[in-house]
């Protein structure tokens, strides 16, 4: 995924206000939970799709975020943070990049918790695609 895309889609997730804030934890970058939550942020990109037969392509995939809340508190922490993250991702939102827009696709899915490391997780997945 382009980094323009990338970048477009990680400054989206820094925007996420919270009280107290929530830190985000990222793929390959220094990360040790000192709270009782935070958020865990994935890109997950889909193979492109051929859509015509001069070449040109889809790119698409999904911003994977995971709600990491205490733990033995039931789930209601994590499904109203999961909630919040969803809300902030609404169905056709467009993200305007160098490498093209980035628009969500379809409502956030809000996907069962589970324990984990210590934490209750709630991942929330995002669908895009982008728009050249």
């Amino acid at each position: 995924m382009a980094a323009a895309i990338d970048a477009a889609l990680k400054a989206r997730v820094a925007a996420l206000t919270f009280s107290p804030a929530i830190p985000v934890a990222w793929p390959n970058k220094d990360f040790k939970p000192t709270g009782e939550r935070y958020l865990q942020a994935e890109i997950v990109t889909a193979p492109n799709q051929r859509m015509t037969i001069r070449g040109a392509s889809r790119k698409s995939g999904s911003l994977v975020i995971t709600v990491a809340s205490r733990p033995n508190n039931g789930s209601g922490e994590g499904d109203g943070l999961a909630d919040a993250v969803a809300a902030h991702f609404p169905v056709d939102l467009k993200l305007t990049t160098t490498e093209g827009i980035v628009r969500v696709t379809t409502e956030p899915s809000i996907r069962d918790g589970f324990l984990d490391g210590g934490f209750w997780r709630t991942p929330v997945l995002i669908p895009f695609e982008v728009l050249k």
